[in-house]
């Protein structure tokens, strides 16, 4: 073969990949920028229209949420936006939201596949709670929110850990997690 034309090809070659990586940083630019603008826009404590606090503790001032673990609903945006509070925020679009389950001891205790009405969450307390020993120790009650996405297709939410199930804290735990579940519920049933 003429090496005049391996050169070519070769001069071709690193051009079309120079080519290529300057597309791929600027479209990496433009989602971070996006990422950004949109994690700035939910920062705002208005921007939600129910804030789940996950620490399970009295707070008196709103704006303290946004140092907080909590789960925020946001409507306009149409996302589930999940803080842990180790500079990771999540979000997930209501579309797509499949299921919602409440994990207790890695044992599925309710999920939205097997809720019918509003009226089997109102008296899930009394009957979660009621139906326990309350001397066993939970070592993780959490929610796992089924998702359509390949790469990731759940995502899980810790709520509290290595507690007596007949603890004001488990309690608590209990109560958010049925508002949680019923509030995606409701997510569900209006996409």
């Amino acid at each position: 073969m003429n090496p005049e034309i391996i050169l070519i090809f070769s001069v071709l070659i690193i051009v079309f990949v120079i080519i290529f990586i300057k597309k791929e940083v600027n479209n990496m630019k433009i989602n971070n920028l996006k990422r950004e603008e949109m994690l700035e826009s939910i920062k705002n404590i208005n921007s939600f229209d129910k804030i789940c606090n996950l620490n399970f503790e009295q707070v008196i001032n709103s704006t303290k949420y946004m140092d907080e673990i909590y789960l925020g609903f946001n409507n306009m945006n149409k996302q589930i936006v999940y803080n842990n509070n180790l500079n990771t925020t999540k979000l997930i679009n209501y579309n797509d939201i499949i299921e919602v389950e409440l994990i207790d001891n890695n044992s599925t205790i309710m999920s939205t596949a097997s809720i019918i009405t509003g009226a089997v969450i109102a008296s899930g307390v009394g009957a979660i709670l009621g139906g326990m020993n309350k001397k066993e120790v939970c070592k993780e009650l959490s929610i796992k929110i089924s998702i359509n996405n390949f790469a990731k297709p759940f995502e899980i939410i810790p709520l509290v850990s290595h507690v007596y199930k007949g603890s004001a804290e488990y309690s608590d735990a209990i109560k958010i997690s049925l508002e949680i579940i019923e509030t995606i519920k409701y997510i569900i049933n209006n996409k």
